[in-house]
């Protein structure tokens, strides 16, 4: 199966420039930087939310850990994330923008994504009406960090950077939010709320962005 992966990885990001893109390191590290400093801001009000109050140093301590040994617990899913953003920005993205412009095409591709994630929120992670506010987050959730994800992809035009960000992020997040605390938690819709606007508030300012004009 590994190398099943490798090969995979090989064909699609090494083999077929036209596909890979040409990689940036320096924008990969600005981008790097933007998300996991809004991610960090998000999960300082959640946690506000999981323990009402933040315990400064045990988030510190986390997102250490997503740099150090959650890399290798989180890494096996960059053909699964490669495979999202083949899928979401580099193919429907931009045929969606191709026929309804930048902006509405970034949309459009974020709504189509987070219904995709519907089955598995509302029928694995959650059931009841926790299953349906878990799929309404999860949601708006995609058509927001799809709006900064969309334009990481039209800057560097590279697959291969957007999935590295993408990556980051779904480490960042899983390591982070993987304290004790949360472990039992239950879907609210005071937590919906919270997280919605939360998401709102930090991902749609990018629509002003030029290349989105």
């Amino acid at each position: 199966m590994y190398l099943g992966w490798l090969i995979s990885l090989y064909v699609l990001t090494i083999d077929d420039k036209r596909l890979r893109g040409k990689f940036n390191f320096a924008l990969f590290l600005k981008w790097a930087f933007v998300v996991i400093l809004i991610d960090t801001f998000r999960m300082g009000i959640l946690n506000f939310y999981f323990q009402s109050d933040v315990d400064v140093t045990d988030l510190l301590t986390r997102v250490i850990g997503t740099f150090t040994i959650g890399l290798f617990s989180t890494i096996i899913n960059l053909i699964f994330t490669m495979g999202e953003e083949y899928g979401w920005r580099y193919f429907l993205q931009t045929r969606f923008q191709s026929l309804y412009g930048n902006r509405i095409g970034v949309l459009l591709t974020g709504i189509m994504w987070g219904l995709s994630h519907l089955p598995l929120y509302f029928f694995v992670f959650y059931s009841g009406i926790e299953g349906l506010y878990a799929g309404i987050d999860i949601t708006v959730f995609c058509i927001t960090i799809g709006i900064v994800l969309g334009l990481i992809y039209m800057e560097s035009r590279s697959v291969l950077a957007v999935t590295f960000i993408h990556l980051l992020h779904n480490m960042f997040m899983t390591n982070v939010t993987s304290a004790d605390y949360n472990q039992d938690f239950i879907f609210t819709k005071e937590f919906l709320l919270v997280s919605v606007i939360t998401a709102i508030l930090v991902y749609t300012p990018f629509l002003l962005n030029k290349k989105y004009n």
